[in-house]
């Protein structure tokens, strides 16, 4: 993930980055040609953002947040 002035971009391996629309407090989807993936975004108590939720069709995958 990485942030461009007011964007948000989604880097996934081989592929050009993906601009992430808002859909709403930590939600957000990126659409290319035909796919679409949902992310969401668990921040902790603190609000640092500590892991994003991918969901494409029938799959969900948690990744904890790198330092």
């Amino acid at each position: 993930m990485r942030r461009e002035k007011d964007k948000l971009f989604a880097e996934f391996p081989e592929q050009d980055p993906v601009e992430l629309v808002p859909r709403g407090g930590a939600a957000f989807v990126c659409i290319t040609g035909t796919e679409r993936a949902d992310l969401t975004f668990d921040r902790g108590k603190d609000g640092a953002v500590r892991a994003v939720t991918l969901a494409q069709r029938d799959v969900r995958i948690v990744a904890a947040r790198l330092e």
